[in-house]
């Protein structure tokens, strides 16, 4: 599980970290603990299970009587004056805290408080908000002290001792959290494959290396919560296909070698192009009329009027487009009464739950979210129908549905396109979506009375 023998390999190119900025040494555990560690807010939760805590435990046994040192993996850390904030490693450094706390817990006459605050655990001090860190927590403490247990005769001050004093990690640290993360990217890369998401947040951090530290603490944190509630994969599903489909073009499943849709343009290399000037334009005004109470107190919208289908403007703004998407998705979805009322009795059908058909929910949400960003709430009852009765016709005319299957349908009536390229809701009302009934696939079905109700069968 872990590579003992991995050389740290520093980025390369003309865009990476600068390596005199960069302050790296092997360390042993004893001396990383003896840091002020924490976990930064955007962190995600601990998400170590018993078999990743089984293996570090059965990794170390194997080395416990080696001369050397045993090597276990990289840490990244993020300098502040008196303090490190862990950008990379905190599942093992976590894992670590949680042995070292059993192990002490029985060479020393403490109880589990005493532990914490007197040997020098700093993690374990550290507030766990997320219940999928406090579940993980619990489940592998108690996985530590069964393997213990279960291992009879072992010495648990020789294990402390040799986790303290001979384990040691490649030890990184920056100053700068756009580097730090840049360098999570590179070297990340290099072992077991990346998100997508988490290479797009490193993009975008790096670009903005001439904000201020909190601004990318509040974007990265508005991301990680992102992560933590679901609502990143909005990017993907929504937001990607959208922007592709809005254009005539493809959009399968959304992965690595598409993230170049959300790399644009960076705010120093626009000034002097007039496409550009808009967005710039609104983005300062916006940007100052926010600091005005009197706006707030007026009323007056000072949120940043983004669209789905513009140019992407590195760093801040990226973020903040990301989080207002996510935002609307919710409103539109959750919060509105309409389109609740509208996908409880019309998408709910039975099999509603099968693959192709939660394909077909996917762009007919799609469609909607298109809309709503260019026409907001206008004629939105009636248009609804419209766009139900098109998405749905691909699910009432094939046997099985496809994830290509949705490309296809877009390609050949693209009504994302037409509602890219419409000026009123008008335009979009009058789209006629009938069906001849022999091109109906399946049959006697729930789907097939509601578009019989629908009167859209010919």
């Amino acid at each position: 599980m872990f590579d003992t023998n991995s050389q740290l390999e520093l980025p390369t190119s003309s865009t990476d970290v600068v390596a005199d900025k960069v302050h790296l040494n092997y360390a042993f555990i004893k001396s990383i603990f003896a840091k002020k560690l924490s976990i930064p807010d955007y962190q995600r939760p601990y998400r170590w299970r018993s078999e990743h805590v089984l293996q570090l435990l059965e990794d170390i046994q194997r080395n416990l009587k080696n001369a050397g040192s045993y090597r276990i993996g990289t840490i990244i850390l993020h300098r502040h004056p008196g303090s490190y904030d862990i950008v990379d490693g905190q599942q093992r450094m976590v894992t670590l805290n949680l042995i070292l706390h059993y192990l002490y817990s029985q060479t020393r006459d403490m109880d589990s408080k005493e532990v914490r605050s007197n040997c020098g655990l700093p993690l374990l001090s550290s507030s766990f908000p997320h219940s999928d860190s406090q579940v993980n927590i619990a489940q592998n403490y108690k996985a530590i002290k069964e393997w213990f247990k279960r291992i009879n005769g072992s010495d648990h001050k020789e294990f402390e001792r040799f986790i303290l004093q001979k384990c040691e990690l490649v030890e990184i640290i920056l100053d700068d959290l756009s580097e730090a993360f840049q360098l999570f990217d590179s070297q990340n890369a290099r072992g077991k494959a990346l998100e997508p998401y988490d290479l797009l947040k490193a993009f975008h951090l790096r670009e903005m290396a001439e904000e201020v530290e909190e601004e990318k603490k509040k974007c990265v944190k508005s991301w990680e919560e992102a992560v933590n509630k679901g609502m990143l994969n909005n990017l993907g599903k929504y937001i990607f296909r959208i922007r592709k489909w809005a254009r005539g073009g493809n959009a399968g499943e959304f992965g690595k070698a598409d993230i170049a849709e959300f790399k644009g343009i960076s705010i120093n290399d626009a000034v002097n192009y007039p496409y550009m000037k808009s967005i710039l334009m609104n983005d300062v005004l916006l940007n100052n009329m926010g600091g005005n109470s009197l706006y707030k107190i007026m009323g007056v919208e000072t949120n940043f009027p983004f669209r789905l289908t513009q140019p992407i403007v590195n760093g801040r703004m990226f973020f903040e487009m990301i989080e207002h998407y996510n935002e609307k998705y919710t409103r539109l979805f959750e919060d509105d009464n309409l389109i609740k009322t509208f996908y409880q009795e019309y998408c709910k059908y039975n099999g509603h739950h099968r693959i192709g058909d939660r394909y077909v929910s996917e762009l007919f949400k799609a469609l909607l979210l298109f809309y709503d960003d260019k026409y907001g709430k206008e004629d939105l009852q009636e248009v609804v129908f419209v766009f139900y009765k098109w998405a749905y016709r691909l699910r009432l005319t094939k046997m099985r549905v496809f994830y290509g299957s949705i490309d296809k349908h877009v390609s050949e009536d693209n009504l994302f396109k037409k509602v890219e390229l419409s000026y009123y809701p008008k335009q979009i009302k009058s789209f006629n979506v009938s069906i001849n009934v022999d091109e109906i696939k399946l049959g006697d079905s729930e789907l097939k009375d509601i578009f019989k109700g629908l009167i859209c069968l010919k």
